[in-house]
């Protein structure tokens, strides 16, 4: 669902903004649902929208 919602982000502010967008997003709901800070910062300090889904993806693999 959050993948769903970066994707969204992307998409309705454009790549150049939507990134740092889905930044404050993603580490709201990281606050609430996996506090792990060291994910947040690397999820930060990503500049790409494809590269932020990847991680994203790549993140909630290793729970499944």
């Amino acid at each position: 669902m959050l993948c769903t919602h970066v994707r969204e982000l992307h998409d309705f502010y454009g790549q150049a903004k939507g990134y740092r967008i889905a930044r404050k997003h993603v580490s709201w709901y990281l606050q609430e649902h996996a506090p792990d800070d060291q994910f947040r910062r690397t999820f930060n300090a990503i500049e790409d929208a494809s590269e932020q889904l990847e991680a994203l993806e790549a993140y909630f693999e290793n729970f499944a």
